[in-house]
């Protein structure tokens, strides 16, 4: 008989105990609302009990339903109605956490628990202990045939309603639903004490989500020549100011291999131009350790140009105001960028309602892995560069890096002109590639790593 405590990210334990066994091959799992063993014990004892006697008498599902409010009478907090659930869940999800996610997030956890609430109002479920692992399979169904249950959207803004075309929602997006949906009732499993998740054995969707496309040689040179050039682009008012943003977002993404929110929010204090190296705390990074990375001479220039122009905390005052205010503006300056040099940005997939974005900004985080790749930068050192920090990641390559180390890998890429030479036709740029034999990468990477 397992009956234990749930430890929180904050190193504290839960005040109740949680039993976990197996029935007839069916598992059992949720809290006993009780803070000591001994009672917890007792508590299980009685629920196995209770069990045998509903199961061998093969009650209907909805007689099931009645049983788990008997088991569970007298337990404070069980009947919590659907509309008062994501206000208690957006008060306590914090503490199972060690990131508070952004307000974006929040809403769209909102927007999904609306959805699925308005569907079991439809089904004449009213309080959250009433929802089974039947209305969540039959919700999951739903989507991957309709879409949203609750058609009505509201703009960007948040102003104008309108009723969405879209029928057919991405396995990506359902999955999305599927997800925080469970944190949801993972949570209120210990605040309503819930005896189950009603979407735990539902299982996770394989993804349709293709991923970002890097830039070809001659796209690059396209993009490198524009940022560099006197031309401005019919995309928006301030065309200087547009131009500044976009140079600034290419040359350190592609530098650095950093995400927008990083490229946007870099801070002067992160930076030390003496020591070559930038280091800060990535935003989606869930770790406590700083990513080093290493300004490459390329970068150095664009900076010692940037610290001349300083006005405050930022690298980039503009790019980080317009990112404050909407990051999204941000990321169309840059498509519309692309769209101006003929370089094809979105695809539509069979079996998608939506075209999807194959090259943007998070193109150029795979277009810095992609050319240390070719310049023989070893994995592992790439890996702690960019902050990978995902299980199949760290599986194969270990995480302790120096300084010098790291120095010696973007040394490697310095040959990329992010830069262009004006005694040197743009065509050339990325034809001292081709210099590099295998032998001449192995020797590199064995010189690396010692």
């Amino acid at each position: 008989m397992s009956v234990r405590r749930k430890k929180l990210a904050s190193g504290k334990y839960v005040r109740d105990y949680y039993y976990e066994f197996r029935m007839n091959g069916e598992p059992y799992r949720g809290t006993t609302g009780c803070s000591e063993k001994k009672d917890a014990i007792n508590f299980v004892r009685k629920l196995k009990r209770d069990l045998k006697t509903a199961i061998n008498a093969k009650k209907h599902n909805k007689s099931l339903i009645h049983f788990r409010e008997s088991v569970t009478e007298g337990l404070i907090g069980t009947k919590v109605k659907l509309e008062d659930v994501f206000p208690i869940f957006k008060n306590e999800f914090p503490k199972f956490i060690t990131k508070t996610p952004s307000e974006k997030r929040w809403e769209l956890k909102e927007s999904i628990w609306r959805d699925f609430t308005a569907f079991l109002t439809s089904k004449g479920v009213c309080n959250i202990h009433e929802v089974t692992e039947e209305n969540a399979r039959e919700y999951w169904a739903y989507l991957r045939r309709n879409g949203r249950y609750n058609k009505e959207v509201k703009n960007a803004q948040g102003r104008k309603k309108y009723k969405s075309k879209r029928v057919k929602l991405s396995n990506t997006t359902v999955d999305e639903y599927r997800s925080q949906l469970q944190q949801v009732f993972t949570v209120m499993m210990c605040y309503a004490r819930l005896i189950d998740n009603p979407f735990r054995k539902i299982a996770k969707l394989e993804s349709d989500r293709r991923k970002m496309d890097i830039f070809t040689p001659d796209e690059l040179i396209r993009i490198n020549e524009f940022i560099y050039s006197d031309k401005i682009v019919p995309f928006c008012l301030n065309g200087e100011l547009n131009k500044l943003i976009v140079r600034a977002v290419f040359i350190i993404g592609i530098n650095t291999g950093m995400r927008l929110a990083d490229i946007a929010l870099l801070k002067w204090k992160d930076v030390s131009l003496s020591e070559r190296m930038i280091t800060i705390f990535m935003s989606k990074i869930k770790t406590p350790d700083p990513v080093e990375i290493p300004i490459s001479k390329k970068l150095l220039v664009f900076l010692k140009e940037q610290e001349k122009l300083r006005l405050n905390d930022y690298v980039c005052p503009e790019l980080a105001k317009l990112y404050l205010e909407d990051a999204g503006k941000i990321s169309f300056r840059f498509s519309q960028m692309l769209k101006y040099l003929n370089i094809e940005t979105c695809v539509l997939h069979e079996g998608r309602a939506r075209q999807n974005c194959i090259k943007g900004i998070h193109s150029l985080r795979h277009q810095f892995c992609y050319l240390a790749g070719m310049r023989g930068v070893p994995e592992n050192l790439l890996q702690s560069i960019v902050g990978h920090m995902s299980k199949d990641m760290t599986r194969y390559y270990m995480m302790h890096k120096t300084h010098e180390l790291k120095h010696k890998a973007i040394a490697v890429m310095d040959d990329f002109e992010a830069v262009p030479d004006k005694n040197k036709p743009s065509s050339e740029v990325f034809t001292d590639i081709k210099k590099y034999s295998a032998e001449d990468l192995l020797k590199a990477i064995k010189d690396m790593i010692g």
